[in-house]
């Protein structure tokens, strides 16, 4: 048997390696993510008119062509003027702490003229079609253009202008959140259960404030239904998208989450939303997450029959309207 020392393989060479056979599975999806996006890049510039916001909203906006080019101006601005609005509210409301997602870039918001369109346009990128509307957050590990809306609205009849409606100030507030409260892990706007009512109830609360349309239903249907049909907060925190497919799936993501929202905010414990708020904003992921999860568990323990009390009585005084 051979006696001679044997070489010591290099421990940096070791890790390079591993690190090298990681990236390989790693980076496929987002490679995969990179093309799609250049070809998306490509049919804006193709199939699109664009035109920036004037303000410092570092917005701007695509319109599917063939628009009336004498129009974009006043479209464009009636359109920013109402973002800007929006930004000013949602500031207002969260007091963001100042820090900011890294790179995430200024918002593309891209407008088709008809529903059929945004939904051919879905289908091609394996988006949402369904969907009214959908915020991305593209991957930065090819450096490509990050955060855009796609939306489509529909024209006024009479003035030939875009109506803008809640879905744009939906979409517009995911941006927002993204940008000044999900600043760790959520790179790429991707949520876990315990986020989707956050972001969706949130969204509702800004865009609607104390006037939902939808919400004013529900809670009416509250009051003849005896009051049994109020979810839990564990409920409503665990809500996921694959609830959609079930009865009260819209119900839970969108109406009571942006009721959780408002009875936080409103009912004597604005100090717990904060909490959320800032567990949210900490960068270091793991910490974030497990700061916001004990507190989630906190609040569904403590406040669950506070929240059924006023759901019950917010119920009454929209059934006095």
């Amino acid at each position: 048997m051979s006696t001679e020392p044997q070489p010591k393989r290099n421990r940096f060479d070791v890790r390079l390696l591993l690190l090298g056979a990681l990236m390989v599975g790693y980076s496929a999806p987002y490679y995969r993510a990179y093309q799609h996006e250049q070809r998306s890049l490509s049919r804006l510039q193709e199939s699109f008119v664009s035109s920036p916001c004037a303000n410092d909203l570092g917005v701007k906006l695509y319109f599917q062509k063939p628009i009336e080019t004498q129009m974009l101006p006043s479209t464009t601005e009636s359109l920013c003027r109402r973002l800007d609005q929006l930004r000013a509210r949602f500031l207002e409301i969260t007091e963001p702490s100042g820090q900011t997602k890294p790179d995430l870039e200024p918002l593309s918001i891209v407008l088709f003229n008809d529903q059929k369109s945004f939904e051919d346009y879905a289908s091609e990128f394996a988006y949402d079609g369904d969907a009214l509307g959908q915020y991305v957050e593209l991957d930065r590990l090819f450096q490509s253009p990050s955060a855009r809306s796609y939306l489509y609205w529909q024209q006024n009849p009479i003035l030939g202008m875009p109506i803008i409606s809640p879905t744009l100030e939906h979409e517009y507030v995911h941006y927002l959140d993204s940008r000044y409260n999900l600043v760790s892990e959520f790179v790429g706007y991707q949520l876990n259960s315990r986020t989707i009512w956050w972001v969706e109830g949130l969204a509702e609360y800004v865009t609607f404030d104390q006037d939902h349309p939808e919400v004013k239903q529900l809670l009416a249907q509250t009051v003849k239904a005896g009051n049994t049909n109020i979810p839990s907060l564990h409920r409503i925190f665990s809500v996921e998208y694959s609830n959609m497919s079930s009865p009260d799936g819209h119900s839970l993501i969108y109406l009571w989450s942006y009721a959780v929202h408002r009875f936080l905010r409103e009912a004597g414990h604005a100090g717990e939303w904060t909490q959320l708020a800032t567990a949210l904003r900490n960068p270091d992921t793991r910490a974030s997450m497990r700061e916001y999860q004990r507190l989630l568990d906190s609040i569904a323990e403590r406040l669950n029959s506070d929240f059924k009390d006023w759901v019950i009585q917010t119920a009454g005084q929209v059934e006095r309207l």
